[in-house]
C-alpha cells in the first residue's frame, strides 16, 4: 500500500514537472543560488538593531512598542525545533521559493502563458537583494510570503468564496502582525472583494482581518505599556519622516516643545530620518515628560501631523522624491537614506568588533557557528552587481497593469482580470509608498513589492497583447465601397 502510494505520488510529481518544465528549471536554479548564499554566511546575516531585537523578543515573546511580535513567534518556533540559527535563513529561503511558486501559479491561473508567468516569478526567485534579505534575521521573507499567499487565495477565483475571503483576511492580518506596513493592504483587498464578491464576502474579509489584530492589541494592553494598540512607535517614525524638512514657524508650541522638537539647523544641514527616530530622544531630556513610550509617541505624532498640515508641499516633495528614487534604474543611496551597503553581500567581515561580538553571543545562545566561505561571498557580490530588479522595470510593470486594466482583458486570458491586475498593482505600490509616507527611503522596503508588481505587469502586457490581436484583423480589412 505504501509503495503504491509512493509510486502514485512520484508519477503525479513527474507529470506536474513535465507540464511546467521551464518554471521547474528556474526553481531548481533559484534553489541552487540560495544554497550558495547559505554556505557563504554562517549562521545568518544580521542587521544591527532589528535582528538582535527580533531574537530578544523571540526569547520572551510578548508585544513590544516598536515591532509586532509575529516574526519573533516564528523565530521561537523554529529555534525550539532546531537549536541552530542557520535554520532561520534556510527556512526563509524556502519562503522565497514558495513565494515564487505562488506568483507563477496565480499568473498562470489568470491566463498568462508559461513564459509570462516565469517572468513574473523571476524577480522574487533571483533578485540578489531578495536573496540577501532572506539570509538576514529579518521579517521580509515571511512578510512577502504571507502577502502573496493572502492575495493568491483572494484572487484565485473570479468570485472568491466566503472561505477564501476568511483565509485571505487571516493571512493579511498575519502579514500586518509581521510588518505593520501590511495594514495598508486591506484597502485593495477590500476593494477587490466589494467589486467581485459583494457585501457579505467583504464583511467576512474585514472581520477575518480585524479579529487577529484586535486580539493582538488586547494582548498588548496587558503588558507594562498597557495600551490597546499594535505598536507604540509610529509617532517616532513619522517624526523622523518630517524631521529633515520641518519648520516650526507658525506652529503653536511651548518653549520646551520648541526646544526639543525643532531642529534649528537649516534643512540642507540636517541628518537623515533615522537620527530623529532613534537618536534625538536618547540625547535630549524632556523636563516633565512621562517616560512611557506611548506618551512620547503621541507627542511626536501630533507634532509630525502639524508639520504635514503646515508644509504639505514639502512633505509631498519628500514622499514623491523617495518614490522617484525607488523607480531609478540603478541602485544608489545618499546620506539621508539607509545605506545600500546594508543589503549587499559583503566579502570578509567588514563589521565592527561590537557587531561580531553580538553575532557570536547570539550563536552561542541559539546554536550555530560563525563563519563563511570567501569564494562564495565573492561570487555573490559579483552576482549582485548584475542580477537585481531595476526600479524602472517595476515602474513599467505598474504602467502596463494600469494600461491593461484600461483596455480590458481581450479574448486571450481565461477570464477578465482587470480587478486582479489593479489589486496586485495597488498592493505592490502601497508597500513602498506607505513606507515613504511614514518612515524613510530604504531599498529593504521595496523588496516585498517584487512578487506583486511584476505579476501585475505581466498580466497587463497579456491584456494589451490580446487587445492588439483582437483589433488587428479589423484594421486589415479593406474598406468596402
Amino acid at each position: 500500500m505504501i509503495a503504491r502510494r509512493a509510486r502514485a505520488a512520484a508519477t503525479s510529481l513527474v507529470t506536474l514537472v513535465a507540464g511546467h518544465r521551464l518554471f521547474a528549471a528556474l526553481l531548481v536554479a533559484a534553489a541552487a543560488v540560495r544554497v550558495v548564499v547559505q554556505v557563504a554566511y554562517r549562521p545568518a546575516l544580521f542587521f544591527y538593531g532589528d535582528s538582535f531585537a527580533y531574537l530578544a523578543n523571540a526569547a520572551r515573546l510578548q508585544p513590544e512598542p516598536i515591532r509586532p511580535a509575529g516574526y519573533p513567534a516564528i523565530l521561537r518556533a523554529l529555534l525550539a525545533v532546531v537549536h541552530n540559527l542557520a535554520v532561520v535563513p534556510a527556512v526563509q529561503h524556502l519562503f522565497g521559493l514558495a513565494t515564487g511558486v505562488l506568483v507563477y501559479a496565480l499568473v498562470r491561473r489568470l491566463g498568462a502563458g508559461a513564459a509570462g508567468a516565469c517572468v513574473a516569478a523571476a524577480p522574487v526567485l533571483f533578485d540578489a537583494y531578495q536573496l540577501d534579505i532572506e539570509q538576514h534575521i529579518l521579517s521580509e521573507a515571511l512578510f512577502s510570503l504571507l502577502v502573496a499567499g493572502g492575495l493568491v487565495v483572494l484572487l484565485w477565483r473570479a468570485r472568491p468564496s466566503v472561505a477564501a475571503c476568511a483565509v485571505a483576511g487571516v493571512l493579511l492580518a498575519a502579514a500586518a502582525l509581521t510588518r505593520s506596513v501590511g495594514l495598508a493592504l486591506i484597502a485593495p483587498a477590500l476593494a477587490f472583494t466589494i467589486v467581485r464578491g459583494g457585501l457579505v464576502r467583504s464583511l467576512v474579509l474585514a472581520a477575518a482581518f480585524a479579529l487577529p489584530l484586535v486580539g493582538y492589541a488586547a494582548w498588548y494592553s496587558t503588558t507594562p505599556q498597557g495600551r490597546f494598540a499594535l505598536t507604540d512607535h509610529d509617532g517616532f517614525f513619522l517624526y523622523g519622516r518630517v524631521g529633515d524638512f520641518a519648520s516650526c514657524q507658525g506652529l503653536t508650541l511651548s518653549r520646551v516643545d520648541r526646544h526639543v522638537l525643532c531642529d534649528p539647523r537649516p534643512p540642507a544641514d540636517r541628518p537623515n530620518p533615522n537620527y530623529y527616530v532613534w537618536h534625538q530622544w536618547s540625547k535630549h531630556y524632556y523636563p516633565g515628560f512621562a517616560p512611557r513610550t506611548a506618551t512620547r509617541n503621541r507627542v511626536l505624532e501630533s507634532f509630525a501631523l502639524d508639520v504635514i498640515r503646515h508644509q504639505p508641499l514639502a512633505y509631498a516633495r519628500t514622499v514623491l522624491g523617495d518614490m522617484e528614487h525607488y523607480a531609478s534604474f540603478g541602485r544608489s543611496t545618499g546620506r539621508r537614506d539607509e545605506a545600500i551597503g546594508e543589503w549587499q553581500f559583503h566579502v570578509g567581515v567588514p563589521l565592527t568588533a561590537r557587531h561580531v561580538a553580538l553575532v557570536t553571543r547570539e550563536a552561542r545562545r541559539w546554536g550555530g557557528s560563525v563563519g563563511g566561505r570567501l569564494e562564495a561571498q565573492r561570487l555573490l557580490r559579483a552576482y549582485q552587481r548584475v542580477v537585481f530588479t531595476p526600479g524602472t522595470l517595476l515602474l513599467v510593470a505598474l504602467v502596463l497593469a494600469v494600461a491593461g486594466a484600461a483596455v480590458g482583458a481581450g479574448p486571450g486570458p481565461v477570464r477578465g482580470v482587470r480587478a486582479e491586475m489593479l489589486t496586485l498593482a495597488a498592493a505592490g505600490l502601497l508597500l513602498p509608498l506607505t513606507a515613504a509616507m511614514t518612515s524613510m527611503f530604504d531599498y529593504r522596503y521595496l523588496l516585498p513589492a517584487l512578487p506583486l508588481l511584476p505579476a501585475a505587469g505581466v498580466l497587463g502586457c497579456s491584456a494589451l497583447t490580446a487587445r492588439a490581436r483582437a483589433l488587428r484583423p479589423a484594421a486589415a480589412d479593406p474598406v468596402q465601397p
